[in-house]
């Protein structure tokens, strides 16, 4: 008897079969999964790096309308760097690369 009154059956709980499907399920589900939350956080990283870019290149457009003159926005590619005379160099992480085709 348990500490509720009530009777269990004999034939309660998982049998070592169920138990070792339920873990093979489980396991199958977390080697699927693991390759999609691994890549997220890279990309992730270039989407920032890219809105970066987009949105330092939008400042020196504008800087260079408003004072109607011509402005230099430079990417280094080796270096993974860009610099305008607005918004200085800005190095990018890492794991980004520049490829110039």
């Amino acid at each position: 008897m348990t500490g509720t009154g009530r009777v269990l059956p004999a034939n309660a709980g998982f049998t070592l079969i169920e138990v070792l499907i339920g873990l093979a399920i489980l396991s199958l589900a977390v080697t699927m999964a693991a390759p999609l939350l691994r890549r997220t956080p890279s990309q992730a990283q270039v989407t920032a790096d890219a809105t970066r870019l987009a949105a330092a290149l939008r400042v020196t457009r504008a800087a260079a309308m408003a004072q109607s003159r011509d402005m230099l926005f430079l990417i280094d590619a080796d270096r993974r760097t860009y610099a305008s005379p607005v918004i200085g160099e800005t190095q990018m992480t890492p794991r980004t690369s520049i490829d110039m085709a």
